[in-house]
């Protein structure tokens, strides 16, 4: 009977079968929780969505409406992102760009009718001359938050939070009982 001399490798296949399974653990963990996080970021979506189309379909009163200008792409660089920001706007500027787009030279004839009296829906030449209040654009918005605790080891292995909080934002049209 032949008996072998152990080598500088043995034990190495029990070292790495340890490293492996820990890793497999670790993203089974980080997938079940960014499982979790979408279906709270949908949950948070669809809460918002169904009151701000609630506010759109009844009688409720207009949100203030500020215009957005531009866009910040956030601390992630990427553009459309969730962490991106609004550069607000204003009134002067949407004045300034659409409504004089919108009448050539200042011609709002096309905004009258034959008999020379106003339209029914003219709110862009209200807009053009100021007349027309923030609130009267008829939007309304609604948000939702919902925070997430993080699982202690992803806490500590990739250095998140504690907890995560997902908002959301909705604005809609006011249509008016259109449904």
């Amino acid at each position: 009977m032949k008996i072998t001399e152990p080598t500088r490798n043995s034990g190495q296949a029990m070292i790495e079968f340890v490293v492996g399974l820990f890793g497999i653990i670790l993203l089974t963990a980080l997938v079940v929780f960014l499982g979790q996080l979408q279906i709270i970021d949908t949950d948070s979506l669809t809460r918002a969505s169904g009151d701000a189309i609630g506010d759109s379909i009844g009688n409720a009163i207009a949100s203030s409406f500020t215009p957005i200008e531009d866009w910040d792409d956030g601390p992630d660089g990427m553009a459309y992102t969730k962490d991106d920001r609004a550069d607000q706007g204003n009134f002067y500027g949407l004045r300034a760009h659409i409504t004089s787009a919108t009448a050539p030279g200042g011609d709002w004839s096309g905004t009258e009718r034959a008999d020379g009296a106003p339209m029914f829906y003219d709110d862009i030449v209200k807009v053009d001359t100021g007349a027309l209040a923030q609130s009267s654009f008829g939007f309304v918005s609604s948000d939702d938050s919902e925070s997430i605790e993080v699982p202690p080891v992803l806490q500590d292995i990739m250095g998140l939070p504690a907890e995560i909080t997902i908002r959301n934002e909705v604005w809609m049209p006011k249509t008016g009982g259109l449904y």
